[in-house]
């Protein structure tokens, strides 16, 4: 909404203080675990309980007007300098033919993007389609070849590459944050390092020029999230997490609540 919060440090580090004086938390990946651990959090009151991707929705998604063009190239994110947009444009400028990006999001660089992929000569193979809809974006999932990760910051999680896996659509990402924790290069999706424009063309490239080796990556991401990344094993997660946490609670006995 365009809004700015304004946090002084020292609010910032009385609610670490409180935060570090709870019995247990929890956070989505070992990348934020370790996080906390660094800014003076117990380890053994730091839980780890992946985050997950709903089922995948069989109803037929919100008709759209992008049908001119039968598969894209995915980036799914805020249109902010930390998600890395304008990486992914340049490494698409770098290809010998051109391929089709459709964006979704909105954010503060929004207009420095379109800008900058006119510049580029990309203007008639990158479409904006700001905010949209949970369904639209199923849409966009089952449409796409390859969802791309650009991002320069660290994801926490990166839960938009676990979604679009959960639907078959394998995923390019730079190597940053949590991502290894769901990402396995060579085998779900493809690891680039952040910023390396060649290397981010060439995996592009790579799975966009063979369909084949993209469905297969896609494949077993869809295989790996049922197995690790479900709403049923995060909710398992969480219970052993509050189980471990009560019997830890002085003068505690089996049998008793």
């Amino acid at each position: 909404d365009g809004s700015l919060e304004v946090r002084s440090l020292r609010s910032l580090h009385q609610q670490q203080a409180l935060h570090r004086s709870l019995a247990g938390c929890v956070v989505g990946s070992t990348y934020m675990r370790q996080h906390l651990i660094a800014h003076g959090f117990d380890p053994e009151r730091v839980h780890t309980v992946p985050l997950f991707a709903g089922t995948p929705d069989a109803a037929a998604p919100e008709p759209t007007d992008d049908d001119s063009v039968e598969t894209y190239l995915l980036f799914v994110g805020q249109l902010t300098r930390g998600k890395g947009l304008d990486i992914l444009l340049h490494a698409l400028a770098h290809l010998p033919e051109p391929v089709p990006l459709a964006v979704i999001g909105d954010g503060p660089q929004a207009s420095e993007y379109r800008d900058l992929a006119m510049r580029l000569g990309l203007d008639d193979s990158v479409v904006f389609l700001g905010r949209r809809s949970p369904g639209f974006v199923t849409r966009m999932y089952r449409k796409s070849t390859v969802l791309v990760l650009p991002s320069r910051t660290p994801e926490t999680f990166g839960l938009v590459g676990v979604e679009a896996m959960s639907h078959g659509l394998p995923t390019i990402a730079a190597r940053v944050g949590g991502i290894g924790e769901w990402l396995e290069d060579g085998f779900t999706g493809l690891f680039f390092e952040s910023g390396n424009v060649p290397e981010l063309a060439a995996c592009v490239e790579r799975l966009w020029t063979n369909p084949a080796e993209a469905h297969h990556l896609g494949a077993a991401g869809q295989r790996a999230c049922q197995d690790r990344f479900t709403p049923e094993r995060h909710a398992d997660a969480l219970l052993d997490v509050f189980s471990t946490l009560v019997e830890r609670r002085p003068g505690f006995r089996s049998g008793h609540a």
